[in-house]
């Protein structure tokens, strides 16, 4: 199973990453080579995070969230799997839902899988109602978001959970292709698929019980204010602390500060809802700007509040004003941290 897990996620996933150069692991920087190696160790290597390789300390920072919120303790794993599923779905984010249903069958929960593709009720009231408070994430009114339904011990883990997808989907979306199953739709085919491929995975994942707390970079900076409800899991908030440091060190190395300003002046006023399909809204935001960083500047909303809409000549637009891999993720990056900062600003633990 273990070469079998090496040729689906090693040698075919890397084939569905768009814009970025194809990396050999083996040849990975160090840094990069020791998270991949964690990563095969307590999860399994995915593209959302293996995109990152051109900046081995933004990919230690996100994977130092990632790992703590989902991989990290075995008590409430499927439950956490429903969070993730359920905001990639809010997200548009196929890749990222399909994954995280075929998940919840590594894990032996046929049912909730079940649910979660039919787009059902859960068979559990605890887990409807988290997936009930996942879907309102979005929606900062929300009166689940006041009274969360779930513990304040449990907050941590399944907050960071649903920020962690905020960010990991909108990623996707600009980084990789619509899902790793190369069926479209929520038809049976696809659904045995998902079952098979979670199936597969079952035997590796279904044991684990990983210690929390093993990062590979040191901490810098503070938890900023608007990831409060990490507080109640010093692993988390740690996790968390890494993520947002590389994040912003990420825009400082390569965002100009006029095109962050714009970003982070529109995301204050932003309350989670979809532009839509026309770009009206985003070249008005982008107007003031000097015409040189205007590519910038659009790429970086689009992947803010938008992924799903960026395409090749958004991207080949950046490309001319910025070449590189790494300024490349490090601009998306940062514009997805900002949005997902963004919506964790409007996600509590219960008091």
């Amino acid at each position: 199973m273990r070469l079998f897990d090496r040729i689906l996620f090693e040698k075919a996933a890397p084939l569905q990453i768009r814009y970025l150069a194809r990396h050999d692991y083996s040849r990975a920087p160090a840094l990069a080579r020791a998270v991949l190696d964690q990563m095969d160790a307590d999860f399994l290597i995915g593209p959302p995070l293996t995109v990152h390789i051109p900046n081995p300390e933004l990919m230690a920072g996100v994977w130092s969230a990632a790992r703590e919120c989902l991989a990290a303790g075995r008590a409430g794993r499927p439950l956490r799997e429903v969070v993730a599923a359920v905001v990639s779905r809010l997200n548009a984010c196929p890749y990222c839902y399909d994954i995280h249903t075929s998940m919840l069958h590594s894990f032996g929960e046929a049912e909730l899988a079940r649910a979660v593709w039919r787009r059902e009720a859960m068979p559990d009231a605890r887990v409807q109602s988290a997936a009930e408070w996942a879907a309102a994430t979005l929606s900062p009114n929300a009166a689940l978001l006041a009274a969360p339904p779930f513990s304040r011990t449990e907050a941590p883990a399944i907050i960071g959970t649903a920020v962690g997808f905020h960010y990991l989907n909108r990623i996707v979306n600009v980084f990789l292709d619509a899902s790793p199953v190369p069926l479209k739709g929520q038809g049976w085919v696809k659904g045995q698929l998902i079952r098979f491929s979670g199936r597969i995975l079952q035997p590796r994942l279904s044991a684990q019980t990983l210690q929390p707390g093993q990062f590979l970079i040191p901490l810098a900076g503070t938890l900023p204010a608007e990831f409060a409800w990490a507080t109640g899991n010093p692993h988390i908030a740690a996790g968390f602390q890494r993520f947002a440091a590389t994040a912003e060190a990420a825009g400082q190395e390569s965002v100009d500060p006029a095109v962050r300003q714009v970003v982070t002046e529109f995301l204050a006023s932003w309350r989670g809802d979809s532009p839509g399909l026309g770009r009206a809204w985003l070249e008005g935001a982008i107007a003031p700007l000097d015409p040189e960083l205007r590519p910038p500047a659009r790429l970086a909303l689009l992947s803010a509040v938008a992924s799903y809409q960026v395409d090749r000549t958004v991207v080949a637009e950046y490309a001319r004003y910025r070449p590189g891999d790494r300024h490349l993720i490090n601009l998306v990056s940062w514009s997805c941290y900002a949005a997902a900062r963004r919506i964790s600003s409007w996600l509590r633990a219960p008091a």
